[in-house]
Protein backbone atom coordinates (compact mmCIF):
# COMPACT_ATOMS: atom_id res chain seq x y z
CA UNK A 1 0.00 0.00 0.00
CA UNK A 2 2.86 2.45 1.09
CA UNK A 3 4.19 1.15 -2.48
CA UNK A 4 1.10 2.40 -4.32
CA UNK A 5 1.15 5.54 -2.91
CA UNK A 6 4.46 6.59 -3.12
CA UNK A 7 4.01 6.09 -7.26
CA UNK A 8 1.17 8.16 -7.31
CA UNK A 9 2.69 11.00 -5.50
CA UNK A 10 5.14 11.05 -7.79
CA UNK A 11 3.18 11.16 -11.16
CA UNK A 12 4.77 8.25 -12.92
CA UNK A 13 2.22 8.24 -15.63
CA UNK A 14 3.62 11.60 -17.67
CA UNK A 15 7.18 10.98 -17.26
CA UNK A 16 8.36 10.69 -20.72
CA UNK A 17 6.45 13.69 -22.08
CA UNK A 18 7.90 15.77 -19.58
CA UNK A 19 11.51 14.89 -20.25
CA UNK A 20 10.65 15.58 -23.97
CA UNK A 21 9.36 19.19 -23.21
CA UNK A 22 12.42 20.00 -21.03
CA UNK A 23 14.71 18.73 -24.14
CA UNK A 24 13.12 21.07 -25.73
CA UNK A 25 12.65 24.36 -23.97
CA UNK A 26 16.37 24.73 -23.28
CA UNK A 27 16.66 26.78 -19.33
CA UNK A 28 13.92 24.92 -17.51
CA UNK A 29 15.88 21.75 -18.49
CA UNK A 30 17.40 20.91 -15.42
CA UNK A 31 14.82 21.54 -13.17
CA UNK A 32 11.98 19.19 -15.62
CA UNK A 33 15.12 16.31 -15.34
CA UNK A 34 15.29 16.66 -11.72
CA UNK A 35 11.62 15.68 -11.31
CA UNK A 36 11.54 13.01 -14.04
CA UNK A 37 14.95 11.52 -12.15
CA UNK A 38 12.54 12.17 -8.81
CA UNK A 39 9.72 9.99 -10.47
CA UNK A 40 11.82 7.50 -11.84
CA UNK A 41 13.28 6.48 -8.30
CA UNK A 42 9.82 6.51 -7.13
CA UNK A 43 8.86 4.00 -9.39
CA UNK A 44 12.02 1.68 -9.20
CA UNK A 45 11.13 1.89 -5.47
CA UNK A 46 7.29 1.08 -6.04
CA UNK A 47 8.45 -1.92 -8.18
CA UNK A 48 10.85 -3.08 -5.88
CA UNK A 49 8.45 -2.91 -3.20
CA UNK A 50 5.96 -5.22 -5.28
CA UNK A 51 8.50 -7.19 -6.08
CA UNK A 52 9.20 -7.98 -2.27
CA UNK A 53 5.44 -8.74 -1.76
CA UNK A 54 5.46 -10.97 -4.39
CA UNK A 55 8.64 -12.95 -2.81
CA UNK A 56 6.91 -12.97 0.43
CA UNK A 57 3.73 -14.57 -1.08
CA UNK A 58 5.57 -17.03 -3.01
CA UNK A 59 7.33 -18.36 0.21
CA UNK A 60 4.30 -18.38 1.87
CA UNK A 61 2.77 -20.69 -0.82
CA UNK A 62 5.99 -22.73 -0.74
CA UNK A 63 6.18 -23.06 3.11
CA UNK A 64 1.87 -24.04 3.00
CA UNK A 65 2.85 -26.45 0.08
CA UNK A 66 5.42 -28.37 2.59
CA UNK A 67 3.16 -28.03 5.50
CA UNK A 68 0.59 -29.35 3.35
CA UNK A 69 2.97 -32.31 2.49
CA UNK A 70 3.96 -33.04 5.60
CA UNK A 71 0.59 -33.41 7.35
CA UNK A 72 -0.47 -35.60 4.00
CA UNK A 73 2.56 -37.72 5.27
CA UNK A 74 1.54 -37.61 9.14
CA UNK A 75 -1.83 -38.47 8.19
CA UNK A 76 -0.68 -40.98 5.88
CA UNK A 77 1.73 -42.34 9.32
CA UNK A 78 -1.32 -42.30 11.29
CA UNK A 79 -3.58 -44.19 9.43
CA UNK A 80 -1.02 -46.61 9.44
CA UNK A 81 -1.07 -46.40 13.13
CA UNK A 82 -5.03 -47.01 13.13
CA UNK A 83 -4.56 -50.13 11.38
CA UNK A 84 -1.62 -51.44 13.49
CA UNK A 85 -4.06 -50.71 16.70
CA UNK A 86 -6.53 -52.54 14.48
CA UNK A 87 -4.73 -55.50 14.35
CA UNK A 88 -3.70 -55.64 17.43
CA UNK A 89 -7.67 -55.29 18.81
CA UNK A 90 -8.01 -58.15 16.48
CA UNK A 91 -5.90 -59.84 17.93
CA UNK A 92 -6.43 -59.58 21.58
CA UNK A 93 -10.00 -60.28 20.76
CA UNK A 94 -8.66 -63.84 19.31
CA UNK A 95 -6.82 -64.63 22.60
CA UNK A 96 -9.70 -63.11 24.85
CA UNK A 97 -11.62 -66.01 22.74
CA UNK A 98 -9.07 -68.77 23.27
CA UNK A 99 -8.94 -67.82 26.95
CA UNK A 100 -12.45 -68.24 27.33
CA UNK A 101 -12.65 -71.58 25.76
CA UNK A 102 -9.99 -72.86 27.47
CA UNK A 103 -11.13 -71.54 31.00
CA UNK A 104 -13.33 -74.11 32.48
CA UNK A 105 -10.54 -77.26 31.54
CA UNK A 106 -8.14 -74.54 33.44
CA UNK A 107 -10.29 -74.58 36.14
CA UNK A 108 -10.58 -78.20 36.01
CA UNK A 109 -7.30 -78.67 36.00
CA UNK A 110 -6.22 -77.17 39.27
CA UNK A 111 -8.80 -78.50 40.90
CA UNK A 112 -7.34 -81.81 40.54
CA UNK A 113 -4.03 -80.52 41.37
CA UNK A 114 -5.19 -78.92 44.64
CA UNK A 115 -7.39 -82.19 45.12
CA UNK A 116 -3.95 -84.30 44.64
CA UNK A 117 -1.86 -82.38 46.44
CA UNK A 118 -4.28 -82.47 49.56
CA UNK A 119 -4.58 -85.65 49.12
CA UNK A 120 -0.73 -86.52 49.60
CA UNK A 121 -0.48 -83.71 52.66
CA UNK A 122 -3.04 -85.86 53.95
CA UNK A 123 -1.57 -89.29 53.40
CA UNK A 124 1.79 -88.19 54.50
CA UNK A 125 0.65 -86.19 58.28
CA UNK A 126 -1.29 -89.38 58.88
CA UNK A 127 1.92 -91.47 58.31
CA UNK A 128 4.12 -89.10 60.65
CA UNK A 129 1.02 -90.18 63.19
CA UNK A 130 1.36 -93.81 62.78
CA UNK A 131 4.97 -93.40 63.48
CA UNK A 132 4.25 -91.16 66.85
CA UNK A 133 2.14 -93.07 68.18
CA UNK A 134 4.09 -96.37 67.21
CA UNK A 135 7.28 -94.95 69.44
CA UNK A 136 5.19 -93.73 72.13
CA UNK A 137 4.04 -97.20 72.42
CA UNK A 138 7.63 -98.75 71.96
CA UNK A 139 8.77 -96.65 74.49
CA UNK A 140 6.76 -97.00 77.34
CA UNK A 141 6.46 -100.61 76.90
CA UNK A 142 3.01 -100.75 76.52
CA UNK A 143 1.06 -103.89 75.38
CA UNK A 144 -2.45 -102.64 75.26
CA UNK A 145 -2.46 -103.92 71.89
CA UNK A 146 -1.99 -108.04 72.99
CA UNK A 147 -5.31 -107.45 75.59
CA UNK A 148 -7.03 -106.84 72.48
CA UNK A 149 -7.50 -103.09 72.30
CA UNK A 150 -8.22 -101.52 68.88
CA UNK A 151 -5.88 -98.55 67.94
CA UNK A 152 -7.74 -96.90 65.07
CA UNK A 153 -6.40 -94.46 63.49
CA UNK A 154 -7.76 -91.04 64.02
CA UNK A 155 -9.67 -89.00 60.90
CA UNK A 156 -7.75 -85.75 60.44
CA UNK A 157 -9.59 -82.88 60.94
CA UNK A 158 -7.45 -79.85 60.76
CA UNK A 159 -4.52 -80.35 58.19
CA UNK A 160 -2.77 -77.22 59.32
CA UNK A 161 -2.11 -79.28 62.39
CA UNK A 162 2.02 -80.08 62.21
CA UNK A 163 3.62 -83.17 64.05
CA UNK A 164 6.21 -80.92 66.42
CA UNK A 165 3.03 -79.43 68.20
CA UNK A 166 1.61 -82.76 69.53
CA UNK A 167 2.04 -82.77 73.13
CA UNK A 168 2.19 -85.90 74.42
CA UNK A 169 0.50 -86.48 77.42
CA UNK A 170 1.89 -88.01 81.03
CA UNK A 171 1.13 -91.63 81.72
CA UNK A 172 -1.53 -92.63 85.08
CA UNK A 173 -1.15 -95.87 86.61
CA UNK A 174 -3.82 -95.13 89.26
CA UNK A 175 -1.70 -94.72 92.02
CA UNK A 176 -1.64 -90.35 92.02
CA UNK A 177 -4.45 -87.98 91.72
CA UNK A 178 -7.15 -88.90 88.56
CA UNK A 179 -8.54 -85.68 89.10
CA UNK A 180 -5.00 -83.88 88.96
CA UNK A 181 -3.57 -86.25 85.79
CA UNK A 182 -7.78 -85.87 84.01
CA UNK A 183 -6.55 -82.01 83.87
CA UNK A 184 -3.11 -82.35 82.75
CA UNK A 185 -4.64 -84.83 79.77
CA UNK A 186 -7.49 -82.50 78.92
CA UNK A 187 -4.90 -79.48 78.90
CA UNK A 188 -2.48 -81.50 76.19
CA UNK A 189 -5.92 -82.46 74.45
CA UNK A 190 -7.10 -79.25 73.60
CA UNK A 191 -3.59 -77.69 72.56
CA UNK A 192 -3.31 -80.20 70.52
CA UNK A 193 -6.66 -80.01 68.67
CA UNK A 194 -7.88 -83.46 69.67
CA UNK A 195 -11.05 -84.85 68.45
CA UNK A 196 -13.03 -87.22 71.22
CA UNK A 197 -11.82 -90.43 68.79
CA UNK A 198 -8.26 -89.13 69.29
CA UNK A 199 -8.52 -88.49 73.13
CA UNK A 200 -9.71 -91.93 73.60
CA UNK A 201 -6.97 -93.42 71.89
CA UNK A 202 -4.21 -91.09 73.23
CA UNK A 203 -6.08 -91.98 76.54
CA UNK A 204 -6.14 -95.76 75.86
CA UNK A 205 -1.91 -95.33 75.33
CA UNK A 206 -1.03 -93.23 78.51
CA UNK A 207 -2.98 -96.02 80.72
CA UNK A 208 -0.27 -97.96 83.17
CA UNK A 209 -0.67 -100.84 85.84
CA UNK A 210 -4.24 -101.00 87.62
CA UNK A 211 -5.52 -98.31 85.39
CA UNK A 212 -4.93 -100.34 82.04
CA UNK A 213 -6.89 -103.08 83.75
CA UNK A 214 -9.77 -101.05 83.62
CA UNK A 215 -10.22 -101.48 79.79
CA UNK A 216 -11.31 -105.34 80.52
CA UNK A 217 -14.42 -103.45 82.02
CA UNK A 218 -15.21 -101.98 78.58
CA UNK A 219 -16.54 -103.43 75.32
CA UNK A 220 -14.58 -103.38 72.55
CA UNK A 221 -16.82 -101.60 70.50
CA UNK A 222 -17.01 -98.41 72.74
CA UNK A 223 -13.55 -98.08 73.57
CA UNK A 224 -13.43 -95.50 71.39
CA UNK A 225 -15.85 -93.44 73.21
CA UNK A 226 -14.08 -91.59 75.42
CA UNK A 227 -17.07 -90.78 78.06
CA UNK A 228 -16.97 -94.18 77.97
CA UNK A 229 -13.48 -94.58 79.32
CA UNK A 230 -13.44 -91.23 81.59
CA UNK A 231 -16.92 -92.56 83.16
CA UNK A 232 -15.06 -95.85 83.95
CA UNK A 233 -11.97 -94.13 85.47
CA UNK A 234 -14.11 -91.99 87.70
CA UNK A 235 -15.86 -94.96 89.04
CA UNK A 236 -12.71 -96.55 90.10
CA UNK A 237 -10.31 -93.77 91.03
CA UNK A 238 -12.79 -90.57 91.30
CA UNK A 239 -13.25 -89.08 94.79
CA UNK A 240 -16.75 -89.17 94.98
CA UNK A 241 -16.14 -92.86 94.62
CA UNK A 242 -13.30 -93.57 97.30
CA UNK A 243 -15.13 -93.00 100.48
CA UNK A 244 -15.47 -96.40 101.54
CA UNK A 245 -12.01 -97.03 99.91
CA UNK A 246 -11.12 -94.54 102.34
CA UNK A 247 -12.73 -95.73 105.21
CA UNK A 248 -11.82 -99.15 104.85
CA UNK A 249 -8.25 -97.91 104.57
CA UNK A 250 -8.37 -96.62 108.23
CA UNK A 251 -10.55 -99.95 109.36
CA UNK A 252 -7.45 -101.92 108.19
CA UNK A 253 -4.50 -99.67 109.37
CA UNK A 254 -1.82 -101.34 111.33
CA UNK A 255 -0.27 -99.62 114.19
CA UNK A 256 3.25 -99.12 114.23
CA UNK A 257 5.92 -99.98 116.55
CA UNK A 258 6.38 -96.95 118.41
CA UNK A 259 3.05 -96.03 118.61
CA UNK A 260 0.78 -97.53 121.60
CA UNK A 261 -0.54 -100.86 121.00
CA UNK A 262 -3.22 -100.53 123.34
CA UNK A 263 -4.92 -97.83 121.32
CA UNK A 264 -8.64 -98.15 119.48
CA UNK A 265 -9.75 -96.64 116.40
CA UNK A 266 -11.49 -94.17 118.04
CA UNK A 267 -8.72 -92.98 119.82
CA UNK A 268 -6.38 -92.73 116.76
CA UNK A 269 -8.64 -90.74 114.86
CA UNK A 270 -9.42 -88.58 117.94
CA UNK A 271 -5.33 -87.99 118.39
CA UNK A 272 -4.89 -87.11 114.77
CA UNK A 273 -7.93 -84.70 115.04
CA UNK A 274 -5.79 -82.94 117.78
CA UNK A 275 -2.11 -82.87 115.56
CA UNK A 276 -4.67 -81.29 112.45
CA UNK A 277 -6.03 -78.90 115.14
CA UNK A 278 -2.48 -77.66 116.09
CA UNK A 279 -1.06 -77.68 112.54
CA UNK A 280 -4.06 -75.43 111.63
CA UNK A 281 -3.16 -73.03 114.72
CA UNK A 282 0.76 -72.76 113.79
CA UNK A 283 -0.14 -72.04 110.32
CA UNK A 284 -2.98 -69.49 111.57
CA UNK A 285 0.00 -67.93 113.86
CA UNK A 286 2.73 -68.07 111.03
CA UNK A 287 -0.14 -65.95 108.59
CA UNK A 288 -0.98 -63.35 111.51
CA UNK A 289 2.67 -62.70 111.87
CA UNK A 290 3.61 -62.42 108.36
CA UNK A 291 0.74 -60.25 108.25
CA UNK A 292 1.81 -57.94 110.93
CA UNK A 293 4.82 -57.29 109.66
CA UNK A 294 3.32 -56.74 105.72
CA UNK A 295 0.88 -53.96 107.62
CA UNK A 296 3.71 -52.71 109.85
CA UNK A 297 6.20 -52.08 106.31
CA UNK A 298 2.92 -50.50 104.59
CA UNK A 299 2.41 -48.28 107.58
CA UNK A 300 5.46 -47.10 107.62
CA UNK A 301 6.06 -46.10 104.18
CA UNK A 302 2.68 -44.39 103.65
CA UNK A 303 1.41 -41.66 104.56
CA UNK A 304 -1.31 -40.34 105.79
CA UNK A 305 -3.72 -38.66 103.22
CA UNK A 306 -7.38 -37.17 102.96
CA UNK A 307 -9.34 -35.46 100.32
CA UNK A 308 -12.68 -34.09 100.56
CA UNK A 309 -14.99 -33.05 97.59
CA UNK A 310 -14.22 -30.29 95.48
CA UNK A 311 -10.27 -30.97 95.65
CA UNK A 312 -8.02 -31.00 92.05
CA UNK A 313 -5.35 -34.20 92.53
CA UNK A 314 -2.82 -35.73 89.37
CA UNK A 315 -3.77 -39.36 88.13
CA UNK A 316 -1.12 -41.58 88.56
CA UNK A 317 -1.49 -42.90 84.94
CA UNK A 318 1.72 -44.09 83.15
CA UNK A 319 1.99 -44.36 79.34
CA UNK A 320 4.57 -45.24 76.92
CA UNK A 321 4.89 -44.15 73.40
CA UNK A 322 6.78 -46.00 70.89
CA UNK A 323 9.86 -44.08 69.85
CA UNK A 324 10.08 -41.31 72.45
CA UNK A 325 12.00 -41.52 75.93
CA UNK A 326 10.54 -42.56 79.52
CA UNK A 327 11.60 -39.77 80.46
CA UNK A 328 10.27 -37.10 78.61
CA UNK A 329 6.91 -38.94 78.96
CA UNK A 330 4.82 -37.64 81.74
CA UNK A 331 3.05 -40.12 84.14
CA UNK A 332 0.66 -37.87 85.52
CA UNK A 333 -3.11 -37.17 84.10
CA UNK A 334 -5.68 -33.86 85.37
CA UNK A 335 -5.77 -31.91 86.99
CA UNK A 336 -9.44 -34.43 88.26
CA UNK A 337 -11.51 -33.38 91.10
CA UNK A 338 -12.82 -35.39 93.39
CA UNK A 339 -16.27 -36.02 93.23
CA UNK A 340 -17.07 -38.43 96.39
CA UNK A 341 -15.41 -40.17 99.12
CA UNK A 342 -16.28 -44.08 98.72
CA UNK A 343 -14.07 -44.67 101.59
CA UNK A 344 -10.83 -43.86 103.56
CA UNK A 345 -8.76 -45.58 100.62
CA UNK A 346 -11.15 -45.02 97.55
CA UNK A 347 -12.29 -42.16 95.51
CA UNK A 348 -14.12 -40.99 93.19
CA UNK A 349 -12.85 -38.57 90.08
CA UNK A 350 -13.90 -36.68 87.11
CA UNK A 351 -12.01 -34.93 84.82
CA UNK A 352 -14.71 -32.59 83.21
CA UNK A 353 -18.25 -32.36 83.84
CA UNK A 354 -18.97 -34.17 80.58
CA UNK A 355 -16.31 -36.58 81.11
CA UNK A 356 -16.98 -40.68 82.27
CA UNK A 357 -16.11 -40.18 86.63
CA UNK A 358 -13.30 -43.30 87.96
CA UNK A 359 -12.62 -44.98 90.83
CA UNK A 360 -9.05 -44.46 91.88
CA UNK A 361 -7.07 -45.86 94.86
CA UNK A 362 -5.80 -43.23 96.91
CA UNK A 363 -2.37 -44.34 96.63
CA UNK A 364 -2.91 -42.86 92.87
CA UNK A 365 -3.70 -39.93 93.38
CA UNK A 366 -1.79 -36.83 94.45
CA UNK A 367 -2.98 -33.35 95.65
CA UNK A 368 -2.58 -30.45 93.44
CA UNK A 369 -0.49 -27.35 94.75
CA UNK A 370 -1.38 -24.19 93.38
CA UNK A 371 0.82 -21.03 93.14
Amino acid sequence: MSCAIFGAQTGGGSTGNSLTESTTRGPHFDAAASKNVTALLGKTAYLNCRVKNLANRTEICESQQVINTRLNAFSGRIDGVEQQIDQVGIKVNRIEKVVEENKEEIERKLEDTRRQVQKEILEKINGLEHQLHRTSIADSGDYSTSLGIPLQNSTLMHAERSVHKILKPPTYDGQSSWSMYRRQFEAAAKANGWTSQEMATSLVISLRGQALEILQSIPEEQQNDYDRIIGALEIRYGHKYLRQVYQSQIKSRQQRIEENQERSLPEFVEDLRERMDRIHRFAREKLKIHSDKMKQRLDTTSTETAFKPGDAVWLYAPKRTKGKSPKLQSNWEGPYTIIKKINDLVYRIQLSPRSKPKVVHLEKARKVHRT
